[in-house]
């Protein structure tokens, strides 16, 4: 992911994400919450959740070489579930801040 940009992340679910009722994805670096998206942020069809992320977004992440942690957790009535931790790399900009 390339600082500055506006890319729309999915991902695919094993349930119909319909069924959804709370929502939290984290995106987290060097063990700092750098944002956090919740369902009212998201497209939801079929098995797959849709956010896309501002330019100011993705300008909080750091390009300093640290992995950006990434990890859904889901509620569906009163269960809970959680994602696998998803590691991606920031790619780097020369110019700061948003056009």
């Amino acid at each position: 992911m390339t600082r500055g940009t506006t890319p729309e992340l999915t991902f695919q679910l094993p349930f119909d994400a319909g069924a959804l009722t709370k929502l939290s994805i984290a995106f987290e670096q060097d063990g700092v919450l750098v944002l956090e998206k919740k369902l009212e942020d998201c497209t939801v069809s079929g098995q797959q959740v849709s956010v896309r992320l501002t330019e100011e977004d993705t300008l909080a992440f750091r390009q300093n070489g640290s992995v950006l942690q990434i990890q859904l957790r889901c509620g569906i009535g009163e269960k809970r579930l959680a994602s696998e931790v998803i590691t991606a790399t920031v790619g780097r900009i020369l110019k700061e801040g948003t056009l």
